[in-house]
């Protein structure tokens, strides 16, 4: 914006431009600008640098104050420090020129005196190949800025620099300033994130996020200190991940860690999930520790139990990892225990490959599938005798003494853990830990995009938004039924259909009763019958416990229908003599009953049971006689709530006394500590305190790789298989990162005919010439 100067404005102006030639060097031009009312001095100045950019004086970009004026100089002031000097190699070409602006107001008038030395050094401003080494235009920055708030990639940021400048007429593909390199979109990328961290050093970033942006979320945090020997323990759940745990967590919890690509520091992260009626895994809770051991993962579970009170999951699904077991048995006492089925079979298989077996190698293919066949076998005996029979038998199954060994030293042991007949009740048609699998790829994959992550800071940051975002929103799909239903509901409506036909080829009559006892033929094996208790709800056959209530439950409850059998009356009589013979235990406000094969728990706090008949919705005998035993006026006995409180932080950070150092300050504090007295100002206390973590509290790093390493060693062979080249010419590769060589043909005419090209490319070479 422009205004008529009158002559009193012009007669300001040359006085302030005179005055300010007084002190005016050689080459150097001085203009002074009348400012109007509307403008302040930075537009002013923004507009006369972008105006000079426009007009090829330069570019001006180092921003330095002195006492009266503000100095810009050329981005390639800087002197050159190695052996590149050339413009085309560096920006550092030691360049003189400037433009300083200077501030004037007197009477009443506001100006900008101006000077600039416009003669440029070492670099010319007109020479195109120049531009690959400009940096990049404050404009387009701002704008890669906004798309990494949107949370584009690098390749999405680079193409969208490249219409932004093609949009405003640049179309040098050259000239960096507006078509920046991939390294620069990464190096700004970079640049964005680390300015989001509370603190350069992650120990005390972490420190800083968990207790103000993160203090709602996290129910336990324990910060590093190798001082007072003591890890770091963050547990971090959110609202919205009680409430998930609480609708989707009484049948299966999974837990397990993972280690790779977390962080630089080799942490472990725990993470519980659910199955929700989608079928679908849901992460309800995390873990970080800095030290993996029993007595601080059952510092987590206990947390979380104190925060989760009303969650009491039938069964947890881990894997072969005693740390794992033992916390959760001592935590949750009255929960089971399964191991995930593949990974039992994943860790037979790897014994197997080892020479130790002695069935390793390729000769002992069919040794190795007979083995994974057996214990396939054992896997599905429903009951223990069953499982006790095969076990005998096992010498003669497998007649290798090594095998044999092995598997009664580790898996024999735990049967009950990964065998069927230790899984007699409904655990959700879980029967690997692969949903957790899943998460920790997605976490690695879809979210890190195969990237290792370096500081813990910035996963916190991710689990909080991006993670949690991804699955609050996937909920809300299902809310709006946007999403198909699980195999659970389909697998309930499937069952009842199947009911519904035996009962229509007249599969009443087929039914033998004894008691409440009824055997029902199986619809494909004649010979075979299966032992269905009409009572609890449960049946021999495999899918009672894998697929909810099986059809012969469905008949059978039907036909006691049909000749008037009332079971609630049934379950009600049964809890009444139960009552009356005491065959059950209280301990506290668990009840357990010891009347079946199958004993089962009621918390009769959360009014919660373990029996089969609970799992399919229907009002077992236990919670019948739980409701006895209240109505006989017996109280219920809640435990003592812990002492500590869940939001545990342990903030007394402050130095007390260090022992005396080579070095003079520590020395020199040393002797203030030992003083009466004590500075107490708050700026005092928050430096010694970072002092502090920096010497005890800073996180180790353990790994600097950037992508994601697969944990076992023959997937990168794998990887390494599907990246080599099978050419089908004439030649082999003899070694490893060494050129192919030809080959000797069968067919010798093959070198006679190479001899006769060669010979006449020589001809021809010498006939041109």
């Amino acid at each position: 914006m422009t205004e008529v100067l009158t002559e009193v404005d012009r007669s300001f102006l040359d006085d302030i431009a005179r005055q300010g030639k007084k002190y005016l060097k050689s080459n150097t031009t001085i203009e002074s600008h009348l400012l109007t009312r509307d403008e302040d001095v930075d537009s002013f100045v923004t507009r006369y640098i972008i105006s000079m950019e426009e007009m090829g004086e330069g570019i001006f970009s180092k921003f330095k104050r002195n006492r009266n004026t503000m100095q810009y100089m050329c981005e390639r002031h800087q002197k050159p420090k190695g052996k590149k000097f050339r413009p085309q190699d560096t920006r550092a070409n030691g360049c003189m020129a400037y433009v300083s602006f200077e501030y004037i107001e007197m009477v009443g008038r506001r100006a900008c005196l101006v000077r600039k030395q416009c003669t440029h050094t070492g670099h010319d401003v007109t020479d195109a190949t120049d531009f690959k080494k400009n940096r990049i235009s404050p404009e387009l920055l701002a704008h890669i800025e906004y798309l990494i708030k949107q949370g584009k990639k690098p390749n999405e940021i680079l193409v969208a620099c490249g219409k932004w400048a093609s949009s405003r007429g640049h179309l040098d593909f050259y000239d960096r300033r507006y078509y920046p390199t991939p390294r620069d979109v990464k190096y700004v990328c970079e640049c964005n994130a680390a300015r989001r961290h509370f603190d350069h050093n992650d120990a005390i970033s972490v420190d800083k996020m968990v207790k103000t942006d993160l203090k709602d979320n996290i129910l336990y945090y324990q910060p590093l200190s190798r001082a007072n020997n003591q890890p770091l323990i963050i547990i971090y759940q959110t609202d919205e991940q009680k409430h998930r745990a609480k609708s989707y967590g009484r049948d299966v919890l999974f837990v397990d860690a993972t280690y790779s690509g977390i962080t630089a520091y080799g942490f472990a992260f725990y993470c519980l999930l659910v199955r929700d009626s989608h079928g679908q895994g849901t992460p309800i809770a995390f873990f970080i520790l800095s030290q993996e051991n029993e007595t601080n993962l059952r510092l987590c579970f206990e947390k979380f139990k104190f925060a989760n009170p009303e969650l009491s999951p039938r069964a947890f699904m881990v894997d072969k990892d005693y740390k794992e077991i033992h916390t959760i048995s001592a935590v949750y006492p009255k929960c089971d225990i399964l191991l995930c089925w593949f990974h039992v079979l994943q860790a037979v298989y790897r014994w197997m490959t080892k020479t130790e077996s002695g069935i390793s190698g390729m000769v002992n293919q069919y040794k190795r599938k007979q083995v994974i066949e057996y214990m396939t076998s054992l896997r599905h005996c429903t009951t223990q005798e069953e499982f006790n029979e095969m076990v005998a038998n096992i010498e003669e199954s497998l007649p290798y003494e090594r095998c044999v060994v092995y598997i009664k030293r580790n898996w024999l042991p735990i049967g009950h853990m990964w065998a069927a007949y230790g899984r007699r009740f409904y655990h959700g048609d879980s029967e690997t830990n692969n949903l957790i699998e899943r998460f920790f790829l997605g976490i690695k994959y879809q979210f890190l995009h195969g990237y290792a992550n370096r500081r813990l800071d910035d996963f916190l940051t991710l689990l909080n938004s991006d993670v949690l975002e991804y699955y609050s929103y996937m909920e809300n799909l299902k809310g709006a039924n946007r999403l198909s239903e699980g195999k659970r509901n389909h697998k309930k409506a499937l069952n009842k259909a199947r009911a519904e036909g035996l009962l229509q080829k007249g599969w009443i009559d087929k039914i033998v009763w004894d008691n409440d006892i009824c055997v029902v033929p199986s619809e494909q094996n004649n010979a075979m019958t299966y032992k269905v208790d009409t009572v609890r709800a449960t049946c021999t056959c495999y899918n009672a416990s894998t697929e909810g209530m099986c059809k012969h439950v469905h008949v059978a409850v039907h036909a006691a229908g049909m000749i008037g059998v009332d079971l609630d009356a049934k379950r009600q009589e049964l809890a009444q003599s139960i009552l009356e013979s005491k065959e059950f235990k209280r301990e506290g406000e668990y009840l357990d009953l010891f009347v079946s094969d199958q004993p089962s728990s009621v918390n009769m706090k959360l009014g919660i049971c373990t029996c089969v008949a609970f799992s399919h919705g229907i009002e077992c005998t236990c919670i019948k006689l739980s409701s006895l035993i209240n109505a006989s006026g017996n109280d219920d006995s809640h435990p003592s709530k812990p002492s500590s409180s869940v939001n545990n932080f342990n903030n007394n950070h402050i130095l007390e006394e260090s022992k005396p150092d080579i070095h003079q300050m520590i020395h020199d504090l040393h002797e203030l500590a030992e003083a009466e007295s004590l500075p107490t100002s708050s700026f005092f206390i928050e430096h010694i305190t970072a002092a502090h973590k920096l010497a005890f509290s800073t996180f180790t790093k353990v790994n600097s790789y950037k992508k994601i390493h697969v944990l076992q060693p023959y997937r990168k062979k794998i990887a390494s298989a599907k990246r080599e080249h099978v050419e089908h010419d004439y030649y082999q590769s003899h070694k490893k990162q060494k050129s192919c060589k030809r080959t000797v043909r069968p067919d010798m005419t093959f070198h006679q005919k190479q001899r006769a090209m060669n010979m006449s490319k020589k001809v021809r070479s010498k006939l041109n010439s």
